[in-house]
């Protein structure tokens, strides 16, 4: 905490480096559950099992859209001239 401020870090500053670094560390207690996932017909991504734990994540990061949030993390980006997004497929 001392390097933050002798390096001029505002309070601010300091809360956001603390607060994306929580929400890297929990990132990696999400759990995918793949048997959601269809990339045919049906097109639907892989599900978050611990909603909780996106939750919390948003709200360290501020983010106040959880679903959308998730839909973005769950899909691929749309692909120029299509419509919409489509599953990303589980690794």
């Amino acid at each position: 905490m001392k390097a933050f401020v002798s390096l001029g870090f505002s309070k601010d500053e300091i809360d956001a480096i603390h607060n994306i670094t929580a929400a890297s560390i929990h990132c990696g207690e999400l759990i995918l559950d793949n048997s959601t996932f269809d990339d045919g017909k049906n097109a639907a991504p892989v599900s978050i099992k611990n909603m909780k734990q996106m939750e919390l994540i948003c709200s360290l990061l501020g983010i106040k859209d959880v679903p959308g949030f998730v839909t973005e993390l769950v899909n691929k980006g749309a692909i120029a001239g299509i419509k919409g997004r489509t599953p990303e497929k589980p690794s």
